[in-house]
């Protein structure tokens, strides 16, 4: 594994049903394969993605499985910011794991961001058991936090809102990123007309070595 180089966090921005839930499950489970490290998912919205599975009652459960089984633990919706600050400080410390956070907003919006959250995320980016990664979920692009934009290493951007939303996404994230001239994939008229699945990948850390 390449330790260090590895890890950082995937966000899935768009609209209710979109598909951003199944690709950020499917990623991670494409990771874990490769790693072998534990999957924990955060249904903070308490989405109806995961209504048919088996939540786990506490932190100290989910991090037991993570760290002294090594199994991937039930859903977890966290009873309050007590159980998430034990929890984001287990994973700063240790790594080796892959965080599914579905409906950001709850802990990290526009307007603040819980201080154990962003540590893990953008300062403890390898533990003692390696690397962390990240699959963050929103449905507006203003949910996720600026602070959070400097440990993006891709970004996923599904169908947004006409107008303001459709906006932010060209202007932050569209010509000079993901192409160079327009008419741009990301551009103001065309998200808010995506299918239903259909994306526009945005890579935003560090070029492979091999490319």
């Amino acid at each position: 594994m390449g330790g260090w180089l590895e890890g950082g966090v995937k966000a899935y921005i768009g609209v209710t049903r979109c598909g951003k839930t199944t690709k950020a499950i499917a990623d991670a489970r494409v990771d874990a394969g490769r790693t072998r490290f534990p999957i924990v998912t955060l249904n903070l919205g308490a989405s109806l993605s995961f209504s048919d599975q088996p939540h786990a009652s506490c932190a100290d459960e989910v991090l037991y499985d993570v760290y002294v089984r090594r199994v991937h633990p039930k859903v977890w919706r966290p009873a309050g910011e007590a159980e998430r600050w034990k929890f984001w400080k287990m994973v700063a410390h240790h790594g080796g794991v892959h965080v599914i956070v579905d409906e950001i907003k709850h802990i990290a919006n526009s307007d603040k961001i819980e201080p154990a959250f962003a540590e893990a995320v953008t300062v403890w980016g390898h533990g003692k058991k390696g690397p962390a990664f990240y699959y963050v979920t929103a449905q507006r692009p203003s949910f996720i936090n600026r602070d959070l934009h400097q440990a993006f290493d891709k970004l996923y951007i599904f169908r947004v809102a006409k107008g303001v939303d459709a906006k932010r996404v060209h202007d932050e994230y569209g010509c000079g990123i993901s192409c160079k001239d327009e008419p741009c994939e990301l551009s103001p008229l065309l998200t808010p007309k995506f299918k239903r699945g259909q994306y526009v990948e945005v890579s935003l850390g560090f070029e492979d070595d091999a490319a």
